[in-house]
Protein backbone atom coordinates (compact mmCIF):
# COMPACT_ATOMS: atom_id res chain seq x y z
CA UNK A 1 0.00 0.00 0.00
CA UNK A 2 1.49 3.07 -1.31
CA UNK A 3 1.69 6.43 0.84
CA UNK A 4 -0.86 7.78 -0.70
CA UNK A 5 -3.33 5.20 -0.32
CA UNK A 6 -2.31 5.40 3.77
CA UNK A 7 -2.86 9.22 3.42
CA UNK A 8 -5.94 8.55 1.54
CA UNK A 9 -7.65 6.30 3.99
CA UNK A 10 -7.01 7.94 6.95
CA UNK A 11 -8.31 11.20 5.57
CA UNK A 12 -11.67 9.36 4.86
CA UNK A 13 -11.61 8.39 8.31
CA UNK A 14 -11.16 11.70 10.08
CA UNK A 15 -13.15 13.48 7.55
CA UNK A 16 -15.92 11.57 6.02
CA UNK A 17 -17.38 12.36 3.00
CA UNK A 18 -20.35 15.00 2.90
CA UNK A 19 -22.19 16.41 0.23
CA UNK A 20 -21.33 19.37 -0.99
CA UNK A 21 -24.67 20.48 -0.89
CA UNK A 22 -26.60 19.42 1.87
CA UNK A 23 -23.63 18.53 4.12
CA UNK A 24 -25.35 14.74 4.86
CA UNK A 25 -23.46 11.88 4.26
CA UNK A 26 -22.18 10.24 1.09
CA UNK A 27 -20.84 7.10 0.06
CA UNK A 28 -16.62 7.35 -0.40
CA UNK A 29 -16.76 7.50 -3.95
CA UNK A 30 -19.52 9.58 -4.41
CA UNK A 31 -19.37 13.49 -4.72
CA UNK A 32 -23.19 14.03 -3.38
CA UNK A 33 -26.26 12.55 -1.67
CA UNK A 34 -28.58 10.24 -3.03
CA UNK A 35 -31.14 13.13 -3.03
CA UNK A 36 -29.24 15.80 -4.11
CA UNK A 37 -28.13 13.72 -7.08
CA UNK A 38 -31.34 12.74 -7.62
CA UNK A 39 -31.73 16.98 -7.88
CA UNK A 40 -29.10 17.95 -9.86
CA UNK A 41 -30.48 19.98 -13.20
CA UNK A 42 -29.32 17.51 -15.94
CA UNK A 43 -30.34 18.49 -19.53
CA UNK A 44 -32.12 15.88 -20.55
CA UNK A 45 -32.69 16.36 -24.63
CA UNK A 46 -30.91 19.40 -26.17
CA UNK A 47 -29.75 20.42 -29.55
CA UNK A 48 -26.94 18.03 -31.02
CA UNK A 49 -24.91 21.17 -32.05
CA UNK A 50 -24.75 23.92 -29.40
CA UNK A 51 -26.90 22.26 -26.52
CA UNK A 52 -29.88 24.36 -25.84
CA UNK A 53 -32.89 22.59 -24.05
CA UNK A 54 -35.57 21.22 -26.91
CA UNK A 55 -38.99 19.98 -26.39
CA UNK A 56 -39.68 17.18 -28.50
CA UNK A 57 -39.88 13.96 -26.74
CA UNK A 58 -37.12 12.58 -28.78
CA UNK A 59 -34.90 15.20 -29.79
CA UNK A 60 -31.89 12.95 -29.12
CA UNK A 61 -30.47 13.18 -33.04
CA UNK A 62 -32.09 16.97 -33.65
CA UNK A 63 -30.21 20.23 -34.35
CA UNK A 64 -32.23 23.27 -33.34
CA UNK A 65 -33.60 26.05 -36.13
CA UNK A 66 -30.59 28.13 -34.76
CA UNK A 67 -28.41 25.64 -35.09
CA UNK A 68 -29.87 24.80 -39.10
CA UNK A 69 -30.12 28.31 -40.35
CA UNK A 70 -26.63 29.75 -38.82
CA UNK A 71 -24.37 26.93 -38.08
CA UNK A 72 -21.60 27.36 -35.75
CA UNK A 73 -18.27 27.17 -35.91
CA UNK A 74 -17.68 24.10 -34.08
CA UNK A 75 -18.95 20.80 -34.19
CA UNK A 76 -20.86 20.38 -30.62
CA UNK A 77 -21.10 21.32 -27.04
CA UNK A 78 -21.49 18.75 -24.19
CA UNK A 79 -23.49 19.88 -21.22
CA UNK A 80 -24.40 17.94 -18.55
CA UNK A 81 -26.18 20.51 -16.36
CA UNK A 82 -28.28 23.42 -16.73
CA UNK A 83 -27.37 26.48 -15.33
CA UNK A 84 -28.86 26.88 -12.52
CA UNK A 85 -29.23 26.20 -8.42
CA UNK A 86 -27.23 24.35 -7.32
CA UNK A 87 -24.47 24.02 -9.81
CA UNK A 88 -24.41 27.93 -10.44
CA UNK A 89 -23.11 27.92 -6.74
CA UNK A 90 -21.17 25.49 -7.25
CA UNK A 91 -19.65 27.13 -10.62
CA UNK A 92 -19.19 30.73 -8.58
CA UNK A 93 -17.43 29.26 -5.69
CA UNK A 94 -14.95 27.58 -8.11
CA UNK A 95 -14.38 30.57 -9.59
CA UNK A 96 -14.24 33.01 -7.09
CA UNK A 97 -14.19 31.46 -3.90
CA UNK A 98 -10.74 29.10 -5.12
CA UNK A 99 -13.31 25.52 -3.84
CA UNK A 100 -10.77 23.43 -5.76
CA UNK A 101 -13.11 20.41 -4.67
CA UNK A 102 -15.71 21.73 -5.96
CA UNK A 103 -13.54 21.94 -9.42
CA UNK A 104 -12.67 18.69 -9.07
CA UNK A 105 -16.29 17.30 -8.41
CA UNK A 106 -17.88 19.13 -11.25
CA UNK A 107 -14.82 17.97 -13.71
CA UNK A 108 -15.51 14.34 -13.02
CA UNK A 109 -19.25 14.89 -13.51
CA UNK A 110 -17.98 16.57 -16.53
CA UNK A 111 -15.86 13.00 -17.54
CA UNK A 112 -18.83 11.01 -16.80
CA UNK A 113 -21.01 13.11 -19.15
CA UNK A 114 -18.67 12.93 -22.15
CA UNK A 115 -17.93 8.74 -21.36
CA UNK A 116 -19.28 7.36 -24.69
CA UNK A 117 -20.88 10.89 -26.33
CA UNK A 118 -17.54 12.20 -27.34
CA UNK A 119 -15.34 10.44 -29.76
CA UNK A 120 -12.55 13.04 -30.00
CA UNK A 121 -12.18 16.23 -28.00
CA UNK A 122 -10.14 19.39 -29.01
CA UNK A 123 -10.99 21.95 -26.75
CA UNK A 124 -12.70 21.74 -22.69
CA UNK A 125 -13.77 24.95 -22.33
CA UNK A 126 -15.43 25.99 -19.16
CA UNK A 127 -18.23 28.89 -19.30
Amino acid sequence: MSVYDRVKRVRAWLLPAACPLCGGATAPERDFCNGCERALPRVATSCARCAVALEHADASALICGQCQQHPPAYAAVHAPFRYTSPIDQLILGAKYAARLDWVALLSRAMIRHLDGRANSIDAVVPV
